[in-house]
């Protein structure tokens, strides 16, 4: 039957297992098998388990080789070079190569080149994943503007009604998920332009295309001075969409 460890001892082995992986280089598929045979825990706790492991393993691998990179890097940059001589009497200038063995720099190579040679591969990704980052975090980031919200000529007429029925701002607000402001400055914008176009004999100077398009259209269905509010509404319902791009 399968074994559920309690959170202590989950831990206990968690810990141990990890230690196995970053001192002996063990696989996370060979953990897999230790812990059948060790513990025969049931599938869930195991894959839980594993998960972890890998996530933690992976971590501390990185924290690892950046530290390698660091020193490194350290190295190159306060070791001076030196003069030296072949043996056919010939000086030349060689240059310091950290030498990495385990997690450390454990000594100081000279070579004729300055070019670094990374032997091991991943000590290399940690190189490249690592000027990844600073090239990322060096980047100005960039202010991303507010794109206009677009209000349908629907809900916008269903506003004004509900304005019209008594109800305050901030309901219709709440209503309909948006700001206060949002409300009372489109309720506004389009009674305004409701009450300019029902009294073209006072219209103002007109200067955008849609509404002078508008005013044709009135003039041609011969609408008086005298057209209602509400009348005016409903010639209006076509045109609150090129209204609210304003």
């Amino acid at each position: 039957m399968p074994n559920k460890l309690s959170t202590v001892d989950y831990t206990m082995v968690k810990d141990n297992y990890l230690q196995r992986m970053l001192n002996r280089g063990t696989t996370l598929d060979a953990i897999s098998d230790y812990i059948d045979v060790d513990y025969n825990l049931e599938e869930k706790q195991k894959a839980k388990l594993l998960k972890a492991l890998d996530k933690e393993f992976t971590e501390m691998h990185q924290d690892n080789m950046d530290n390698i990179i660091f020193d490194v890097l350290q190295t190159l940059k306060d070791t001076p070079n030196k003069w030296a001589i072949n043996q056919d009497g010939f000086i030349s200038i060689v240059y310091p190569h950290p030498v990495v063995k385990g997690r450390q720099v454990v000594g100081i190579g000279y070579k004729h080149h300055k070019n670094y040679f990374f032997e091991d591969a991943d000590l290399f990704d940690a190189y490249c994943r690592l000027q990844d980052e600073i090239e990322e975090a060096n980047k100005p980031k960039k202010k991303r503007g507010r794109k206009p919200k677009k209000y349908s000529p629907e809900m916008l007429q269903e506003w004004i009604d509900m304005r019209q029925s008594g109800a305050k701002f901030a309901e219709i607000a709440k209503q309909y998920g948006v700001s206060v402001g949002v409300v009372n400055y489109q309720v506004n914008k389009l009674l305004k332009e409701v009450s300019r176009l029902a009294n073209p004999l006072k219209n103002v100077k007109v200067t955008a295309t849609e509404n002078e398009q508008v005013a044709k259209s009135l003039r041609a269905s011969n609408v008086q001075a005298s057209t209602s509010r509400a009348t005016a509404h409903k010639k209006l319902s076509n045109a609150f969409a090129n209204l609210d791009k304003k």
